[in-house]
């Protein structure tokens, strides 16, 4: 652990909260009523992006957060998917597109 890394121990666990709260939000996100939707969304869109900037710059990475972090996302496209296509304003073939894209890329990757 570098030297800034040590001073700002307090920070390390954000990146996991954040990934925590990323997968909390998938899991609320088909039952919040629809003026929630898009502030679910953009919660789970700036969590993202938040706790990967915080674990590059405070060198925060753990082995919890590089499982987690990849289900997480999966688990936001997943649930916005199940959501939009259940309120109709995705149909099924563009919710099953959206996703083979994502299975697809897990198996070329895992």
């Amino acid at each position: 652990m570098n030297e800034q890394a040590t001073r700002h121990a307090w920070i390390r666990p954000i990146p996991n909260i954040l990934t925590v709260l990323r997968l909390a939000a998938a899991a609320i996100l088909p039952f919040v009523p629809v003026a929630w939707r898009l502030p679910v969304v953009l919660f789970a869109t700036l969590s993202d992006w938040a706790d990967g900037v915080i674990a590059r710059r405070f060198d925060a990475h753990t082995n919890f957060g590089r499982l987690m972090d990849g289900v997480a996302d999966k688990a936001v496209v997943l649930s916005c998917v199940i959501t939009f296509v259940r309120s109709g304003d995705v149909t099924l073939w563009q919710g099953l597109l959206v996703m083979a894209r994502d299975v697809t890329v897990a198996v070329i990757i895992g």
